[in-house]
Order: C-alpha cells, then structure tokens, then sequence
C-alpha cells in the first residue's frame, strides 16, 4: 500500500513539472523573452512616445558632474550690513520709468545742496559699477567707479557747483527680466540756463527681480561735436549734409 502511495504521488509531481515547461520552439524560431508583468497598457499603433515621468515624491535627478551647486533660497545682497542697500521706496522702483527718473533727481540739485544718497543707493545692486571713457593720446581709457567712490567723487561737485542733469530722449530695449535704456541728458550747473554746457548718453543696464527693479550698471559718454555727435535717432541735432562744390548757399 505504502508503494502505491508513494507511486501516485511521484506521478503527480513529474505531471506539474512537465506541465509547467514550455513546449519547445519550432527549428530557426527567433527567441522569446520571458513574460513580465505590464505596468502601463500598451500605446495604440503610431502614439508618440511618452516621456517617462517620476513618481510623485521621487528625488529629482542631479545636476552634472562639477556643475556648481545651485541656491535653494533667495540669495540676499551682500553678507554684511555695509553691503546691504538702503530700503527703497516702492514708487522709485516699480518700473523702468519710475527708476531712470529717481537716478536723474538724486544727482540734481542746486549748489550747496546735499544729495540724498541713501536714496540713490536704494536704486543699486551693492555691486554696481559706473564706467565711462576719457580720451587719452593711446585712445580711449575707461574708468570704472563702484558705489563708494562714485558719491566720493561726485558729490562735492554735484554740491560745490550745482548740477542739475535732466533726461531728453530714451531708447528702452527689455528681454525677459533685464533691460538696457539710452538715456539722453543735458547737464546744467543751473535749471534756469537755456543752454547745456555738457550733453551725453547714460547706457543703464537693469534687472528686475520680481517685485522691483535695481539698477546694475551705468555706461556713459559725453558728446564732442567734432567727432562724437548723438544721433539723431537717440535725440542729437540733426547735422547738414556739406554743400556740393560751386554750389550756392546763404
């Protein structure tokens, strides 16, 4: 009895194991792979396909190798309260117009009369450069003032004098979060002259962060008639062409 039993049941387990392979496949038949379970149904013929996403949750993918790290808060201007511009009032810096504008009124005043410096610094990053040229015999040398040295240098002139520089013309180009403005000025020592003594272009660059705008660099040059007249397209005179020879003229 015990070896029919152990018969039987030695029957039934070649059964399941015979019945557990796969038949063999045809002579030249191309393999195929093992079946595994399917996490997404299959696309219909020609979809596109689509990009993997990652689950909700999962760790976003690193940045490359030596790439420099990236902030994960919003940076604050300089580490140092010496560094860190004055508040700005919001109607100085809520848009382009509004900042060109409080630049040109806190240079100008008339003799005798502080600046409010502190409300120029308001408009700047604390890294922000001032650049303009001077012709020299070799060509042309810039010179290139931060913050401190620019109210340094100017301010005992802008005060000792009077010195009043107000806007004619603008040209504003933006893209996206930056923008360059050619300002046109006049500079007069007082309101009232009908003339300039000085004219010239300020080339202020801009950046803004979101809620105001900061002013990052100012490029400026002065006009010489005899060979660094403005455009006209950025408010110069316009210039006569010469009279053609034997022409007659008044």
């Amino acid at each position: 009895m015990t070896k029919l039993f152990f018969a039987a049941l030695t029957a039934l387990a070649l059964a399941v194991a015979v019945g557990a392979q796969q038949p063999p496949l045809p002579p030249n038949h191309p393999q195929v792979p093992p079946t595994q379970p399917q996490t997404q149904p299959p696309l219909p013929p020609n979809h596109p396909q689509v990009q993997p996403q990652l689950p909700p949750g999962h760790p976003q993918p690193g940045l490359p190798a030596g790439h420099p790290a990236m902030p994960t808060e919003r940076p604050e201007f300089g580490d140092d309260g010496k560094r860190v511009p004055p508040p700005a009032e919001f109607a100085d810096v809520q848009s382009i117009d509004a900042i060109v504008k409080t630049y040109y009124d806190t240079i100008s005043g008339p003799k005798g009369e502080p600046r409010n410096w502190d409300r120029f610094r308001s408009l700047m990053i604390p890294d922000v450069k001032f650049v303009t040229t001077r012709p020299v015999a070799e060509g042309n040398m810039p010179m290139v003032l931060d913050l401190d040295k620019f109210e340094e240098v100017n301010g005992t002139y802008f005060e000792r004098g009077g010195y009043f520089e107000r806007e004619i013309h603008r040209k504003t180009d933006r893209f996206g979060n930056m923008a360059q403005v050619f300002s046109t000025y006049e500079s007069r020592r007082d309101e009232r002259e009908a003339a300039p003594y000085s004219r010239g272009i300020n080339s202020i660059q801009l950046l803004f962060d979101g809620s105001r705008w900061w002013i990052v660099t100012v490029l400026w040059d002065y006009e010489r008639l005899d060979n660094n007249p403005i455009p006209p397209e950025y408010g110069g005179r316009a210039v006569a062409a010469p009279a053609a020879a034997g022409s007659v003229g008044g």
